[in-house]
C-alpha cells in the first residue's frame, strides 16, 4: 500500500480496502506468535480454535504462510488454507471448530490439518469476507494460536 504524497493516508485508489462497515469487504486477522508470545514454529505442533458461526457473511478462511518466503506454504500435503466453503464445512449445530497445524499429521486424521516445516517459522491469516458486525464490535473473537 503507497499513502499519497506527503500523507499517512492510503491513496484515493486504495481507501476501498480499507473501509470498515459490515457486510462489505473482508477483515483480517494475523498472527506470528503463539498464546505465550513465541513465534510460530515449524516443528511444532499448534492449535486453533475457531468460534461458530464466525460472523462473514460470505465465507471464512485460514491461511499459512512460509515465513522465510513470504508465500503460501509449500509441502508435500499441498494445502495451505483450510475454507469454510470446502475443507471447514461443520454441522450446523457446532459452537467451535479447531484447526491443527504441525509437521505430522494428527492422530485422529488430516481433516482440519495444514503440515508445516520443520526448520522454519511461519505465520497465518484469518480472514472473514462478508464480516459481519460480531466482527467489528468485538462480541466475536478468534481464538489464541496454542502450542501442544
Amino acid at each position: 500500500m503507497r499513502a499519497t504524497p506527503g500523507s499517512s493516508r492510503p491513496s484515493p485508489r486504495h481507501r476501498a480496502m480499507f473501509r470498515r462497515r459490515a457486510g462489505g469487504g473482508s477483515l483480517y486477522w494475523f498472527t506470528a506468535h503463539d498464546r505465550e508470545g513465541e513465534y510460530l514454529d515449524g516443528a511444532r505442533d499448534y492449535t486453533l480454535t475457531v468460534p461458530l458461526p464466525a460472523p462473514a457473511a460470505l465465507f471464512w478462511s485460514v491461511t499459512v504462510y512460509d515465513a522465510l518466503t513470504r508465500s503460501q506454504i509449500l509441502t508435500d500435503q499441498n494445502l495451505a488454507a483450510l475454507r469454510s466453503l470446502f475443507e471447514l464445512t461443520a454441522a450446523p449445530d457446532a459452537t467451535e471448530i479447531t484447526l491443527r497445524f504441525g509437521p505430522e499429521q494428527p492422530a485422529d486424521g488430516p481433516d482440519r490439518w495444514i503440515k508445516t516445516i520443520p526448520g522454519r517459522g511461519w505465520f497465518a491469516y484469518l480472514r472473514l469476507y462478508g464480516p459481519t458486525e460480531p466482527a467489528f464490535d468485538g462480541t466475536w473473537r478468534p481464538g489464541d494460536v496454542t502450542a501442544g
